[in-house]
């Protein structure tokens, strides 16, 4: 009897260690930037370091243009980072295009609104809002992007870095759905991988942006919640999308939603019951009603 009441006491521990977590929660802010760009840059293709909404929509060029450095190079592209000039660019966003061909792509990362209070670190928390605008553009790119989540409580910094990838499908508006003519963005580390939550070593999949004139939805802007969990600072899913969708493949070819990643609070707590009830049917069972014997 003593060991089943054990079993019991166990068992309600662990899973209010899955929803509690162990650790302390502490209070975060959250800020993100994009710090640089490489990809296939063509000489008809100029990049605005301006930040998102700041310029482009009065025509090109706006104030405080860069004009792509590379885009004179014989090869026309650019296959190494170009930092981006901190005193021209907002940090939370860039908007980028082909010049004089209008609408322009725009990057933004929305952080949280702070300090978000009793974080979890066992648990992913959101640390803000990507959004993708779909205008005109030749070529894949990559955006340098980091994520610093300050720990108020211990003063210490929590720091993702790695890229958002931009990627084009070859539109075909008589033969493909809007899906699938939709250009898409994920997050990739340093070395280019795409990112596994680590939590579920599942992907993170891609947040889908349709082509303007091909959408069933009226926009071509795309927007999606990314969550993460403390640590160095790992992006865990992306979530709530808008006007786009998400998708578990980084190629054009579609390969569905992706897997949501964690247990909602309700499903942590059938958990519990459904491990309660299997604890208190090992205490009922005949074998715990045995006398033990001399």
């Amino acid at each position: 009897m003593a060991k089943h009441r054990a079993l019991v006491v166990l068992l309600a521990a662990c899973c209010v260690l899955l929803v509690t977590g162990t650790a302390k929660a502490d209070d975060i802010t959250v800020t993100g930037a994009f710090t640089s760009f490489a990809g296939d840059v063509t000489s008809q293709n100029l990049i605005d370091w301006c930040g998102a909404g700041v310029c482009g929509t009065a025509g090109f060029p706006g104030p405080g243009v860069i004009i792509c450095p590379n885009c004179a190079s014989p090869s026309g592209f650019s296959n190494f980072p170009i930092p981006m000039n901190p005193a021209q660019d907002t940090t939370s966003g860039v908007t980028f295009w082909v010049p004089f061909n209008p609408p322009s792509n725009e990057l933004t990362f929305t952080s949280s609104p702070g300090p978000l209070l009793n974080v979890d670190p066992n648990l992913p928390f959101k640390l803000g809002t990507l959004t993708f605008t779909n205008g005109l553009w030749t070529g894949d790119a990559d955006f340098g992007f980091s994520i610093v989540a300050h720990d108020l409580t211990t003063q210490t910094d929590h720091t993702f870095t790695g890229f958002v990838h931009m990627g084009l499908t070859i539109n075909d508006f008589a033969n493909l759905t809007p899906a699938q003519n939709a250009d898409f963005v994920f997050l990739t580390d340093l070395a280019g991988a795409q990112l596994i939550d680590p939590l579920t070593n599942l992907p993170l999949g891609s947040l889908r942006a349709y082509e303007l004139v091909d959408t069933p939805t009226g926009t071509n802007i795309a927007s999606a919640d990314l969550f993460g969990v403390l640590g160095s600072l790992h992006p865990t899913s992306f979530q709530n999308p808008v006007g786009g969708f998400l998708d578990i493949s980084v190629t054009p070819a579609l390969g569905g939603p992706p897997t949501s990643s964690v247990p909602e609070p309700g499903t942590l707590m059938l958990l519990i019951t459904g491990f309660l009830a299997m604890a208190g049917t090992l205490r009922k069972s005949p074998l715990s009603r045995i006398a033990p014997q001399p």
